[in-house]
């Protein structure tokens, strides 16, 4: 019986994917760009700093966009004199599981080239990408090989997609998302254990913090156990900002924080003396 129950499920939980496979897509807000053929999971330089700078900053696209979304934060980086590095990663064959750990190999990489001062600025999914990274890393231990981290996420769906719970029903349900284009369907319900574990706690030399638009149908939750997902990690995030009127793609732009919260030598972590 219980297997008939679950092989009743299935026809829903595809039309659950295919209904995801038309959402997901105003989760990134732009297409990718066409051309683009950049190494998948590998860290692109973007703008190179003085050759002695030890501070590293990360773009992270989400999850139907590259970190070419980000150009303006990058330029905005860049006048800063830090290094702007992109994460590309093909999220259309990859979980999100999966690109966490080719990211936290790219940071290993770069605290090993030298780099102790680290600032990732997330939009949409990839926030949920770099927030699983650091977690694995502060697990491993080689997150304290950075002196200070700064994870800025935009317009990220911390909640999940109430959902996407069905999809995890369906047979083989990532190798079908690969085949699909999407095989984080199972990783984005928000009753998910990767939903779960994004609200662990970062070392205290971690900043967590999360931006979002009053005006972002696609990040703010709406069922309640997206708004538990959702407020279980603003609990651990160090600020919590809600910008009047900002939707998801305006995010895009940098000047749609306030002066007191753009990328400058304010906020941002300052060269060794």
């Amino acid at each position: 019986m219980a297997r008939r129950v679950a092989s009743g499920r299935y026809p829903l939980a595809w039309l659950v994917a295919a209904h995801l496979s038309g959402v997901l897509p105003g989760c990134a807000g732009l297409s990718s760009d066409e051309g683009h053929a950049e190494p998948p999971g590998r860290l692109v330089p973007v703008h190179a700093s003085h050759p002695a700078t030890r501070t590293a900053v990360l773009l992270v696209g989400g999850i139907n966009d590259t970190y070419h979304f980000l150009d303006r934060w990058g330029a905005r980086y860049r006048d800063a004199g830090l290094s702007v590095y992109g994460f590309d990663c093909d999220y259309g064959s990859t979980t999100m599981t999966e690109a966490a750990e080719l990211m936290m190999e790219r940071l290993d990489a770069l605290a090993e080239a030298g780099t102790d001062q680290l600032v990732i600025t997330a939009h949409s999914m990839g926030g949920l990408i770099a927030k699983h990274a650091l977690d694995r890393m502060a697990a491993s231990g080689s997150i304290h090989r950075f002196r200070s981290i700064e994870l800025n996420a935009l317009g990220t769906p911390w909640g999940g997609f109430r959902l996407a719970n069905l999809v995890r029903y369906a047979p083989f349900p990532v190798t079908v998302g690969r085949l699909i284009g999407y095989p984080m369907g199972v990783e984005i319900g928000s009753g998910s254990d990767f939903m779960r574990q994004l609200a662990t706690p970062l070392p205290p030399h971690v900043r967590l913090t999360i931006f979002h638009g009053s005006a972002d149908s696609i990040a703010m939750p709406r069922q309640r156990e997206e708004i538990e997902r959702f407020e279980a990690v603003v609990d651990i995030a160090h600020r919590h900002v809600v910008l009047p009127g900002v939707n998801h793609v305006g995010f895009r732009d940098p000047d749609i924080l306030a002066p007191s919260e753009r990328v400058d030598s304010a906020q941002f972590p300052q060269e060794a003396s």
